[in-house]
C-alpha cells in the first residue's frame, strides 16, 4: 500500500512540475467609448472616445488549468460631447492607465494547440491629463478570450473584456475634477498579441 502511494506521489510529482509555466504577451488594445452622466442643457452626449493603446500581460499557470495574471494597457484618448444640434467638440485629452491582477482559467480539448480561457481580477484605473489632477479609481474586469500556439512556445492570442471603473458617488452634489456624476464607467474591451510560453 506504502509502495504504491509512493510510485503515485512520484509520478505525479513530475506531471505537476511541467504544468508550471510562464507566459508573457505584448498586446494592442482596443476600447469603446464610455459614456459620462451630462448635467448641462444642450448637451446630448458626453463621453470618453473610442481608443486604440497598448499593453501586456504577465501569466504563471500553477496547473495546466489554473493561473495568476497581471495584466496592464494604456490609452490615450479624449473626452467629447455632441451637442443637441449635432456638433462634437474635444473637451480635451486624457490618458488612461490600468493595471489588473487577474485569476486566469484555461481549458483542454481535442485541439492542443488551441487553448480557450476566462479570466477575472480587481485593479485599478488611473485618469491623467494637462491641467488637472490624477485621478486613480479602484476597477474590475472579466472575459474571455482564445491562444493558438503555432509552435510549442510561440502562439497568437485574442480577448474579449468588459470593464467596470468606480470613478464617484453617484450621491454627492458635484462631479469630480474629470466630470464624472455617476457612479461607475463602463468599456468592453478587445485586445489581440503574440503569446510567448516559457
Amino acid at each position: 500500500m506504502k509502495r504504491g502511494l509512493i510510485v503515485a506521489l512520484l509520478c505525479a510529482g513530475p506531471a505537476s512540475a511541467s504544468a508550471q509555466q510562464f507566459e508573457v504577451a505584448p498586446l494592442v488594445n482596443i476600447a469603446s467609448a464610455s459614456g459620462i452622466n451630462r448635467r448641462a442643457e444642450g448637451v446630448d452626449d458626453l463621453l470618453i472616445r473610442p481608443s486604440v493603446g497598448w499593453g501586456a500581460h504577465v501569466d504563471y499557470f500553477f496547473t495546466s488549468h489554473v493561473g495568476l495574471e497581471f495584466l496592464s494597457t494604456y490609452e490615450s484618448t479624449s473626452v467629447g460631447l455632441t451637442t443637441t444640434s449635432g456638433d462634437s467638440a474635444e473637451l480635451f485629452r486624457m490618458s488612461r492607465g490600468n493595471g489588473y491582477a487577474n485569476v486566469v482559467y484555461q481549458f483542454h480539448g481535442e485541439l492542443p494547440d488551441r487553448t480557450p480561457f476566462v479570466f477575472g481580477g480587481i485593479g485599478a484605473t488611473h485618469f491623467r491629463s494637462s491641467g488637472l489632477q490624477d485621478e486613480t479609481r479602484p476597477s474590475w474586469t472579466a472575459g474571455a478570450g482564445m491562444k493558438w500556439f503555432v509552435t510549442g512556445v510561440v502562439g497568437v492570442e485574442v480577448r474579449g473584456a468588459y470593464v467596470s471603473t468606480h470613478v464617484h458617488d453617484s450621491t454627492a452634489a458635484f462631479c469630480d475634477p474629470f466630470g464624472f456624476c455617476q457612479e461607475v464607467l463602463r468599456r468592453v474591451e478587445a485586445t489581440a498579441g503574440v503569446a510567448f510560453r516559457f
